[in-house]
This record gives structure tokens, C-alpha cells and sequence, in this order.
């Protein structure tokens, strides 16, 4: 399992920013909470019959300071540590994520970390 946590800051920015985790992968399932919600899917795209359990948290306690987080978690695939590492690619979805939030936050003059 692999995760990265974003720190996005920036003004009157919680809908557009809840919007873009909505939409990365539409078809999820998603549990809210009082300051937040998480969205989780299955994701087959990039080995065929490597099931990976794909987790995005959007925590959102601090949005008044201007401030949310994300929290990205890739995992599963196969219980050998080996061919997890070889084929599964945890980090690739974390790296494709965070490729599509970069833009998305330089589109909207927000500022990211993580």
C-alpha cells in the first residue's frame, strides 16, 4: 500500500476542489463525514486482473483557514510482495493523480503541497 497526502490551500475554493476528487473517478463509492468525505473504487485500468483498492479522502476541517487536505491511497493487487512492487503500481496512480491536482490547482491559482 502507498499514500501522499496534498495540502491545498487557497481561497473560497472547497466546491471547485470537491468537485475535481468527484470527478478524477467518477464511478466510486463515497462516505461522508462532518468535515469531508471519502471516495472508494476499484481500479482494473492499468493491468488487466490486478485489482487495486483505490482510497481519496478529502478533509476538509480546516477550509475556513483556507487550508483542505487530500490523502491518496493505492493498494492491493497481490499478496506477494514482489509482483505487488513489479506490476501493480501503486505509485503510478498516486503520480497520475497528483499530475491531474497539480494542473487543476494551477488552473484555479491554488496552492499545493504534498
Amino acid at each position: 500500500m502507498q499514500s501522499q497526502t496534498f495540502v491545498i490551500t487557497g481561497q473560497d475554493f472547497l466546491e471547485p476542489i470537491s468537485t475535481f476528487v468527484r470527478h478524477y473517478h467518477q464511478v466510486a463509492h463515497e462516505s461522508s463525514y462532518q468535515g469531508g468525505f471519502i471516495r472508494l473504487y476499484e481500479d482494473y485500468s492499468f493491468l488487466a486482473g490486478n485489482d487495486l483498492m483505490i482510497c481519496i479522502r478529502l478533509d476538509a476541517a480546516a477550509a475556513l483557514e483556507g487550508k483542505v487536505l487530500i490523502e491518496f491511497i493505492a493498494g492491493g493487487g497481490s499478496g506477494s510482495p514482489f509482483f505487488r512492487n513489479l506490476f501493480t503500481r501503486n505509485n503510478s496512480r498516486i503520480r497520475h493523480f497528483r499530475n491531474q491536482l497539480e494542473a487543476f490547482c494551477i488552473s484555479e491559482g491554488l496552492a499545493m503541497s504534498g
